[in-house]
């Protein structure tokens, strides 16, 4: 983890110094003046302004600052195989910020264009009745869905008719504002399906960043809303369903055998754990289906393929010998309301079982 910390922050410095050094090209600040020392001050302030702006809340600048740096980085690796300077024309710094800045309205749009992303899966065990169930994780509310939004929202969920609703962590965090909060606690209670809603924790509920987050009062106010949480516990649904709700990996919990030993295995067994990971030890356990979010599928390009490579299933559905591991891109963003590396999405799992 360290050394992951240390990598990231020298690219993020070495993207600054690469910036500065092209920001004092800029064909304007030659029009401004013919001093290259001052031009050289000025490309290295414009670059610290990205970079603070970048990286320190509220960090919306950060997609711009990216995808600037990998213009460059793309126009300055064709210069150099053509051996030329065909690039080098004044306005070739306005093309790569336009690009940049296109694709970041691109990122804000697609953000709030919420998909349903629908599976199916068929267990190896008895089930009286198949059942719809509504997965919906890293929500941060506030981060791209305004009031109105998360009504529509409610809506929509409302149509598709499930028998139960499981939501899996990071659905707050400690950027949510408090009459958003309080509204969507009313719209869980009016969303209320035959078998239930189903709350665990993220990481983000349980953060002390900035002003924290109280998550004895947000579970007080679910429970109220007739929300069941799960915080290493396991519940019967209705159905014979058994599920299981951990907490984040990042805090002390219950080891997967001590919630899975007691459950009955030839019943479905399902797992609610925010990360998307040890999936071998939750198969080795028993669980049929495990449903995560936290990844966001990367929320930007290119990390969409880092996250890829960090998780053993980091989007989608994956089944490995009747063990389904399915992951959710997420319903919301984290700090940056842009998203160009992955969708906005809730997820319907039909589950049947045999007769």
């Amino acid at each position: 983890m360290l050394l992951m910390f240390i990598t990231i922050i020298f690219c993020v410095l070495a993207c600054t110094v690469y910036l500065m050094y092209h920001f004092q090209k800029w064909p304007i600040l030659k029009r401004l003046t013919r001093k290259k020392w001052l031009r050289k001050l000025i490309g290295m302030l414009f670059g610290l302004f990205f970079f603070f702006a970048a990286f320190f809340p509220p960090n919306e600048l950060m997609p711009l600052f990216l995808y600037m740096c990998m213009g460059y980085v793309v126009v300055d690796a064709i210069s150099l195989l053509r051996k030329d300077k065909w690039l080098n024309f004044r306005y070739f710094d306005v093309i790569v910020f336009g690009c940049a800045l296109i694709i970041c309205v691109y990122g804000y749009w697609n953000a709030r264009q919420i998909k349903v992303r629908h599976f199916k899966v068929e267990l190896n065990k008895p089930l009286e009745s198949p059942v719809r169930l509504i997965f919906i994780s890293d929500i941060h509310l506030g981060s791209t869905l305004s009031q109105k939004e998360f009504e529509v929202l409610c809506g929509r969920i409302k149509e598709l008719k499930p028998d139960l609703i499981t939501l899996g962590g990071d659905i707050y965090d400690e950027s949510s504002p408090e009459d958003l909060k309080e509204y969507s606690y009313a719209m869980w209670q009016k969303l209320m399906p035959r078998y239930g809603i189903y709350y665990i924790t993220g990481n983000h509920e349980h953060s002390s960043h900035g002003p924290g987050i109280d998550l004895d009062l947000i579970t007080q106010r679910m429970t109220a809303a007739g929300v069941t949480i799960l915080m290493d516990r396991a519940v019967m649904v209705n159905n014979g369903l058994q599920l299981i709700g951990r907490l984040d990996s990042g805090q002390s919990r219950k080891s997967l055998a001590e919630l899975t030993n007691p459950l009955d295995k030839s019943k479905p067994v399902i797992l609610l754990d925010h990360r998307p990971e040890k999936l071998t030890e939750a198969r080795d356990a028993g669980v049929d289906i495990q449903l995560s979010g936290h990844t966001h599928g990367g929320q930007l390009f290119p990390f969409n393929f880092v996250v890829g490579l960090l998780f053993e299933n980091s989007n989608g559905h994956k089944n490995q010998n009747e063990f389904h591991s399915i992951v959710s891109t997420g319903l919301g963003t984290w700090r940056i309301p842009i998203r160009t590396g992955s969708s906005s999405e809730f997820i319907v799992l039909d589950i049947s079982g045999k007769k």
